[in-house]
């Protein structure tokens, strides 16, 4: 599924909007992605830093916030049958 996200991935402070992956869902709240701009390396990221299109957060509630919608996350595979050794996978949370 394609979406996008703003959390610095490998870099600190202000990441750019990425185009994303999703790959694999938890169903808690973890995504599993693949991130083509970063030579498709793959990442575990909270749903909420993803978007269904190109958005920077403000930090704020947005209303506008184009979150994913659950409903289409549930129709991805879960991410622990898929998930590759922990080595190969960088994990991101706050």
């Amino acid at each position: 599924m394609r979406a996008w996200t703003d959390y610095p991935l490998i870099e600190t402070g202000t990441a750019p909007v990425r185009e994303v992956e999703i790959l694999a869902y938890d169903q808690n709240k973890y995504c599993y992605i693949s991130v083509p701009s970063l030579d498709d390396r793959r990442f575990y990221v909270k749903q909420g830093y993803l978007y269904s299109r190109p958005y920077r957060t403000t930090g704020a509630k947005d209303p506008q916030r184009p979150d994913i919608p659950l409903h289409a996350l549930y129709d991805l595979p879960l991410w622990i049958e898929d998930a590759p050794d922990e080595e190969d996978v960088s994990l991101c949370s706050p």
